[in-house]
């Protein structure tokens, strides 16, 4: 097993530049896949990571992560079955999400 670690990040936001983001809470890593063979995937995807950013930019520093991450993964699924019964067929849309922060 390597001694060493190497990690390599890279920072993508396929939604524009960051706004309003809260340099105290620390970093936001996500990743969220429409889920495959399911309409508006693409929708569910970007809809639970504007809910994800959002909530964590306007979250108290105070707040832990702990109890921060599981109260903004159910906030965008919320967000997502709004836009699900917005969608003409969009009951269906779904996606993965996987979050981390770190401080």
């Amino acid at each position: 097993m390597p001694t060493d670690t190497m990690t390599s990040w890279a920072m993508l936001m396929a939604l524009g530049a960051f706004h309003g983001i809260n340099p105290g809470m620390g970093w936001l890593f996500a990743v969220a896949d429409g889920v495959g063979g399911h309409d508006f995937g693409e929708v569910a995807a970007r809809t639970a990571m504007e809910s994800l950013l959002r909530g964590f930019s306007a979250a108290p520093q105070a707040e832990p992560h702990a109890s921060l991450l599981p109260s903004l993964i159910r906030k965008a699924n919320i967000r997502v079955l709004e836009a699900a019964h917005s969608h003409p067929g969009g009951s269906v849309m779904a996606t993965t999400i996987v979050a981390c922060a770190l401080r």
